[in-house]
């Protein structure tokens, strides 16, 4: 499996799409079975209100054997800046 940062996007409550910025060789590959953390960084300048929920969509930034793997946005609401 791979995750290909680039692909994925950051949809912010007021329908703004963001992303990360990686290119397209900022490939991560997963082996089956296997776990990985990783980290990605989105940079929005204004307008972004973090203390309402967003969702992150890898619609197309996960595949195994060069086909999308499909899954929905996984929402959540962004921990206040410190």
């Amino acid at each position: 499996m791979r995750i290909h940062r680039d692909k994925l996007r950051l949809l912010g409550p007021d329908g703004g799409v963001f992303t990360t910025g990686d290119g397209p060789t900022d490939l991560l590959a997963v082996a089956n079975g296997a776990t990985q953390t990783f980290e990605v960084t989105f940079t929005a300048h204004g307008g972004l209100d973090c203390g309402r929920p967003m969702q992150l969509d890898p619609s197309t930034a996960i595949t195994s054997q060069e086909s999308a793997v499909a899954l929905p946005p996984v929402s959540f609401v962004p921990l206040a800046s410190r």
